[in-house]
């Protein structure tokens, strides 16, 4: 069980053993670090810590997921503040107007977005500067095999459909 110190409620979680039997029902997560290193760096040395670490991973999981919700909504809030604001200051030609405010101060600026650099858009800039399509298709073929992989071990999670974070 998770237990969530502000709402006083237990959540069960589920994890899979990969030292004994099939399933392991984990416990209550204990007190997190509010400062400094979260985490420090150890080995896992038996199924109690794997288990530990497991619900601090989750709990950390399932609240990283609520900031980034918040996140994504007040990030589209000050978007459509930004819209609001960048119309007006184009409509009273404001561009080269600065504005005071308590922490520092506003500019407004022309910013210049680039597309992203695909594969696509490197064969049709090729096929501008080079006739002879096989040669553009070897070109591509070695980008795509000769890129630097890096393979590490992560962790996925994934959700029931009938749960959502909120239920945390």
């Amino acid at each position: 069980m998770i237990f969530n110190k502000e709402t006083k409620e237990q959540h069960p979680i589920n994890v899979s053993n990969v030292i004994g039997a099939s399933r392991i029902t984990v416990g209550s997560i204990g007190e997190r670090p509010n400062s400094g290193t979260l985490v420090k760096e150890f080995t896992i040395s038996n199924k109690s810590q794997f288990i530990e670490n497991m619900q601090k991973w989750v709990a950390a999981d399932s609240q990283l997921k609520r900031v980034q919700e918040k996140t994504k909504q007040l990030r589209d809030y000050r978007n459509q503040l930004n819209d609001q604001i960048c119309k007006y200051v184009e409509e009273n030609n404001l561009i080269h107007k600065k504005i005071e405010i308590h922490d520092g101060e506003i500019k407004f600026y022309d910013k210049k977005d680039y597309s992203p650099l695909t594969y696509a858009y490197i064969e049709e800039c090729l096929a501008n500067i080079i006739s002879d399509k096989s040669n553009i298709d070897y070109i591509l073929k070695y980008l795509k095999e000769h890129r630097e992989i890096k393979t590490t071990t992560d962790i996925r999670r994934t959700y029931n459909k009938n749960n959502s974070i909120s239920d945390f």
